[in-house]
């Protein structure tokens, strides 16, 4: 049967605010698991876009992201996450 919070995350509204990014990024990798090929990879991309733990994650980064903008803009700082991630990704 099919379920809206794919993700099984639960909680108060601020919690649920909170968990938005995660639940989008994770919707967007449900929906796309269309175009990967091979049923391991499809497995595997359907476990990501199931995840409790990858929906922290993605909201925990998308917030951080999003707060050094705000202090970027408002204090004339450097960002701090981007280079961190491009860093351990090899962008």
């Amino acid at each position: 049967m099919g379920r809206d919070n794919i993700a099984d995350t639960k909680g108060g509204l601020l919690k649920r605010t909170f968990l938005i990014p995660g639940k989008v990024i994770q919707w967007f990798m449900y929906m796309g698991v269309g175009s990967v090929k091979g049923y391991g990879k499809v497995r595997a991309q359907t476990r990501k876009a199931r995840s409790p733990f990858f929906t922290w994650f993605y909201s925990i980064i998308t917030w951080w992201m999003v707060m050094e903008v705000v202090v970027l803009i408002y204090l004339d700082t450097q960002i701090i996450v981007i280079p961190v991630l491009l860093a351990l990704f090899g962008g």
